[in-house]
């Protein structure tokens, strides 16, 4: 139906879009997404939902979205700024009405076929209950974390011994509202302890966090809240199952556990991205610029980003792999909680300028948190107590006195 590369040129030759970068591939998504459009930074792609190639959808509505996109090169924030920019385009808010009117009619399904997933196996599946009195606060309860989604569901849940029992179970995630429970995703291969566990490294450059359910990236899948669209009634739910946040699936009406695995396994849509892909590691910025100084600038720059700080460490890198470049990226990585390859990067940047206290500083900080005790007391004896004072790191300070603690 629409050429979505024509369109982009028409965009880029009559629009006021970002400067200074490599012009994006853009594509229709593969599943039914539901959102009329997306930006990967770390791809410099923008994908438009398929849903929207039709005569259905005029071609103006589908040229707001990839400008839309288009802004997104230069910032993920949706900010006052952002939105005078996408005013911009000619009768854009109308054209938004268009596609929001379209994309809200239940109908538009029967455009795509929907493909099933990977079977979703029930035997030995878990239901868990997120602790949230909002339904829209889910997101809350999953942490990313050099490269595990961890998962709190609330103190003082004691899960009962039967479920220890299960070895690497899959769990249906649910939200309550009211007197239904939301499917809000799923994951496999998970490994659940019984009683809350505690994550603390703040102190030492990590982060603090509680969990009780801890499964690897690929494993883990999350709904953005508008495709939440299957739910179990609380009275088909055991009576304990608030109390405990958890129960097998066998413990629900075989009915309700049907159509919870046909959600699932039919399921054709986005899921909503927390942490960073593998993908990202080394993807660069599509930034065009050439001064690495002005390129780490803009990187530190974007620590809470942590997605598009990294692609920029990355592009710097590219450009000049000198001491500086890979000492930002190595910062970077650890922003985004790839301790490992922060400690790889953290040891190339210490090669190439081993009297660097900063530097050495944080190769102490990552090693500890890795639990690489040995190599963190090797890189604290490069550091004179002057440097330890001058660098006034309370971290280091923390890693330090852990250490001493541990001789």
């Amino acid at each position: 139906m629409y050429d979505l590369n024509i369109l982009l040129d028409e965009v880029i030759e009559q629009c006021e879009i970002p400067q200074g970068y490599k012009r994006p591939t853009i594509s229709w998504t593969s599943e039914n997404m539901t959102a009329p459009g997306q930006y990967q930074y770390w791809l410099n792609k923008i994908t438009i939902s398929r849903l929207l190639n039709t005569d259905k959808v005029s071609k103006e509505a589908v040229m707001s979205v990839i400008f839309h996109e288009l802004l997104h090169q230069e910032t993920d924030e949706h900010s006052e700024d952002f939105e005078r920019k996408l005013m911009t385009f000619s009768e854009y808010r109308a054209l938004e009405e268009e596609l929001d009117l379209y994309l809200e009619n239940p109908d538009r399904l029967t455009l795509a076929l929907i493909t099933a997933n990977e079977h979703f196996d029930l035997s030995q599946a878990l239901f868990c209950v997120v602790p949230h009195e909002k339904y829209e606060d889910y997101l809350e309860s999953f942490v990313f974390y050099n490269r595990f989604f961890y998962m709190d569901i609330g103190e003082k849940k004691i899960f009962p011994n039967e479920l220890m029992e299960i070895k690497t179970p899959s769990i249906i995630w649910l939200a309550k509202q009211k007197s239904k429970f939301f499917v809000i995703g799923w994951s496999r291969h998970n490994q659940i302890y019984q009683q809350q566990q505690n994550m603390r490294q703040e102190n030492l450059g990590g982060e603090d966090f509680d969990y009780q359910i801890k499964t690897k990236y690929e494993d883990f899948h999350i709904l953005p809240a508008r495709n939440c669209k299957c739910t179990i009634l609380k009275s088909k739910l055991p009576r304990n199952f608030e109390k405990h946040g958890i129960c097998r699936v066998s413990a629900v009406p075989e009915a309700s556990v049907q159509e919870a695995a046909d959600f699932i396994n039919q399921y054709n849509g986005e899921f909503y991205q927390i942490g960073i892909t593998d993908d990202v590691i080394d993807a660069c910025s599509p930034l065009i610029e050439t001064d690495t100084e002005k390129i780490i600038s803009l990187s530190m720059a974007s620590e809470d980003n942590t997605l598009r700080s990294l692609c920029l460490a990355n592009l710097a890198v590219k450009q000049d792999p000198c001491f500086d470049t890979i000492y930002n990226r190595a910062d970077a990585l650890r922003w985004a909680t790839f301790f490992d390859e922060a400690a790889v990067e953290l040891e190339k940047a210490h090669q190439l300028n081993p009297t660097d206290s900063p530097a050495i500083g944080l190769c102490v900080q990552v090693s500890v948190i890795l639990g690489a005790y040995d190599k963190a007391a090797q890189y604290i004896a490069l550091l004179s107590d002057d440097d330890i004072e001058e660098l006034e790191s309370d971290a280091l300070d923390q890693c330090i006195e852990f250490l001493d603690k541990l001789s």
